[in-house]
């Protein structure tokens, strides 16, 4: 996409409001990337100039990627077993 049809489709300062509010209860979808370009671009552009909504999102991250290592655990080798005994009974 050019940067002349990203600066079109960007709306005006006056028809998005990307208050602290709004990016707090909307940090999730931010740090997933489940929201639309232009629109994280709003927040990612807030996030540069906001030290608190900056700081949050750090926390947040940090948050993130610690449940994420904590998830890297693999089950005991009966477990799985016993699992995989359920599954083929029921497929």
């Amino acid at each position: 996409m050019s940067e002349e049809n990203l600066d079109s489709q960007t709306p005006p300062a006056s028809e998005f409001d990307c208050d602290c509010d709004t990016v707090t209860q909307n940090m999730r979808e931010i740090m997933n990337g489940e929201m639309n370009l232009l629109t994280a671009q709003h927040f990612h552009e807030h996030l540069r100039h906001c030290p608190n909504c900056h700081e949050e999102s750090l926390r947040v991250e940090r948050y993130i990627t610690l449940l994420r290592q904590s998830c890297r655990c693999e089950a005991p080798i009966e477990l799985r077993e016993r699992i995989m005994i359920e599954i083929r009974k029921i497929g």
